[in-house]
């Protein structure tokens, strides 16, 4: 909020002097108003009420809060003029309204103050602070010394001034018409305030010559016409606010019938916009509904169809079921017969221990009556035999139902690619070979249950070796372990875990996540300590940490599941 202007007569040189004091731009009286401009000064005119916390409908505002509500919307505003304007606007003697306001602003932006050419009677008002009808002797010689009032013949001593005060007062006052005889008299240049006010004047002939040959003559009439001037714009002062305020009001409500007409012819259009609308939309609606009846009667057809056609389809479904279900008995049946008869032949068994072989044999898979006896095998035994080698051919491929291979006490130092064709092994023993590594392929082996690499020269296993999730048993103790695969922890459901006798420096983290361990070997290695979150085996039954550098303080961190300790 802009903060009010104090009025007094040290201020009235400023405000007339400056170039504008208002902050809206003056309206014109003659062009018509715009709806714009309208709105303008009516989202002012509710500002004014919300500042001042009053009901646009039912408000009744004093002059004293007429003035606060101008300062509020920073329009600087003379005292007299604001008098001038409540006067003029106010419709009741009780204040005024909403309505009185918008027109205050919009007339007190009509009728601005003529800065080039300001009103001599406004000047003298605005130093009539007591609104006494005239002015002291002070108040005359500041209003003497005013933009507008002052000319070249206004520099006049104080005695002077004095003289002509008193010449002229009344009761220490002088009034405006006494002023205004006594500017014209002695303060003016008349020939440059004819200028300024643009007064023109109709002098006969022998009259201009006359004035030519006596001046004075001529300044005189001037000064009469000049008194003549200002007396009549004095008295035609509140009638022209009056004439203004009426004009405000019949434009107002020319603005506000054209806004009618134009809303009117607006809700014309609407409601005949909102008529072709129901129209289209029944139309549509229509069209609708007979699309709906054709498509329901399709789905019914379509629905009965479906209907044979899923029964027909079930019962199609029921017949393959139960070719299936006599298929299966039968072949169950068959094989119920064949592994009797495997098991009653022992053909499912082959047993070669202790025979000093140096290979597999190959009549054992060469011939086709051999590769379809492999196929019926489910424990194959080849240990205590000098054999360095297994076949790379298709000898794996044709052991389809072996369960357990049984390799331990030879000379073998690697496995073939190939082993990862047992789909259905479950015990693998290699215990007491020359293996120094494992095939990559062996992780393949889903069904791996049991393996033991015991006794070999295995120096780590595969990168994928812990891809098997069904192992349970783990034995490769006697060997050259240097480290573990970082990825135990995959080995989720392994229970028994036998690594001693290597080179083996740390265990890996991931152990202590096996929950499923009851056994764990770990005896002549060379650890120096365990996983603190080895306490975390809950299951854990059987640690062997025998023969290992851990200090005696670290095994107080085991949980008491542990039964006892090698």
């Amino acid at each position: 909020m802009v903060a009010p202007v104090a009025v007094t007569s040290q201020t009235m040189t400023k405000h007339f002097a400056s170039s504008s004091i208002f902050t809206v731009q003056p309206l014109s009286t003659v062009k018509p108003l715009e709806h714009s401009t309208l709105q303008q000064y009516n989202l002012a005119t509710k500002s004014m009420l919300q500042y001042l916390d009053l009901e646009p409908q039912t408000c009744r505002i004093s002059f004293e809060t007429f003035i606060k509500g101008f300062d509020f919307l920073g329009i600087a505003i003379l005292d007299f003029r604001a008098r001038i304007l409540f006067a003029s606007c106010s419709s009741r003697n009780t204040g005024m309204d909403s309505n009185d306001i918008e027109i205050s602003l919009m007339l007190h932006d009509a009728l601005p103050v003529d800065i080039d050419v300001p009103s001599i009677y406004e000047i003298f008002l605005s130093y009539d602070l007591d609104n006494k009808g005239g002015l002291t002797f002070q108040q005359f010689q500041e209003c003497l010394s005013t933009p507008g009032i002052k000319s070249k013949f206004s520099v006049q001593v104080t005695s002077t001034l004095l003289y002509l005060f008193r010449k002229h007062e009344v009761n220490r006052v002088i009034s405006f018409p006494s002023f205004v005889k006594l500017w014209t008299a002695h303060f003016i240049e008349p020939t440059q305030v004819f200028r300024q006010r643009n007064i023109t004047e109709h002098v006969s002939r022998h009259r201009m010559l006359l004035e030519i040959c006596v001046p004075f003559f001529k300044r005189k009439r001037r000064m009469n016409i000049i008194l003549l001037d200002v007396l009549e714009e004095s008295n035609d002062y509140s009638s022209k606010f009056e004439k203004a305020r009426l004009q405000i009001i019949d434009r107002r409500k020319e603005v506000r019938m054209t806004l009618e007409v134009e809303r009117r012819s607006e809700n014309q259009l609407i409601h005949k916009q909102q008529r072709k609308t129901i129209v289209e939309k029944s139309l549509r609606s229509r069209e609708m509904g007979k699309f709906l009846l054709e498509r329901r009667k399709k789905a019914v057809h379509l629905n009965s169809r479906r209907h044979t056609m899923s029964k027909i389809h079930s019962d199609q479904v029921v017949i393959e079921k139960e070719e299936r279900d006599a298929i299966v008995r039968n072949r169950k049946e068959k094989d119920v017969i064949n592994t009797e008869s495997i098991r009653s032949t022992a053909r499912d068994r082959m047993d070669f221990t202790h025979n000093g072989l140096d290979e597999i044999p190959t009549h054992l898979f060469e011939k086709r009556e051999a590769q379809m006896k492999l196929m019926d095998v489910k424990i194959m035994d080849f240990s205590k035999n000098n054999i360095t080698s297994l076949p790379n051919d298709r000898f794996f491929y044709f052991l389809s139902s072996l369960r357990k291979l049984v390799l331990s006490g030879n000379e073998l130092q690697c496995l073939p690619n190939e082993v990862n064709a047992l789909r259905s092994l479950q015990i693998l023993l290699l215990d007491g070979n020359q293996i120094n590594q494992l095939p990559h392929s062996i992780s393949m082996l889903n069904t791996l249950v049991v393996i033991d690499v015991s006794n070999n020269e295995l120096q780590g296993f595969p990168v994928d070796f812990c891809n098997l999730p069904n192992l349970k048993v783990l034995i490769a103790h006697s060997n050259e372990l240097y480290t573990l695969p970082t990825d135990m922890g995959r080995l989720v459901n392994l229970g028994c875990l036998d690594l001693s006798s290597n080179k083996l420096g740390m265990i890996p983290e991931s152990v202590c996540t096996l929950v499923r361990l009851f056994s764990i070997n770990l005896a002549s290695n060379r650890l120096s300590y365990l996983p603190p979150s080895i306490g975390a085996l809950s299951n854990l039954e059987q640690l062997d940490i025998s023969f290992n550098n851990i200090q005696v303080s670290l095994i107080s961190t085991l949980r008491d599941s542990i039964q006892y300790l090698f």
